[in-house]
């Protein structure tokens, strides 16, 4: 199964990389290239991670990495991350003003 990343995943990315590489750009450029190795990994087993604490009715998932979530929906076929969220955040509030694209 295939996973692809959302415009706001990529975007959620972008924004981890400019925070992180404010102290050390070599190390933002390894964490978010790991962040987005397990991001795209979910599509070899999506059904293995949880679904979201009241989100379940719209199928969305969770993966931890560290202190970042990873939002996503896809069962059959294909996964959409949908978002890349710290922990420490209103996640809550973040996927309900995610554009899904």
């Amino acid at each position: 199964m295939k996973a692809v990343l959302t415009r706001a995943a990529v975007g959620d990315l972008a924004d981890i990389a400019r925070h992180i590489g404010r102290d050390s750009v070599p190390a933002a450029r390894r964490f978010t290239a790991a962040l987005e190795r397990r991001a795209l990994a979910i599509g070899r087993n999506p059904r293995m991670f949880p679904f979201a604490e009241g989100l379940e009715d719209l199928r969305i998932r969770r993966r931890l990495y560290r202190d970042y979530l990873i939002f996503f929906v896809g069962d059959e076929g294909r996964v959409e991350i949908l978002r890349i969220v710290h922990g420490a955040r209103d996640w809550k509030a973040v996927l309900e003003r995610s554009d899904p694209n």
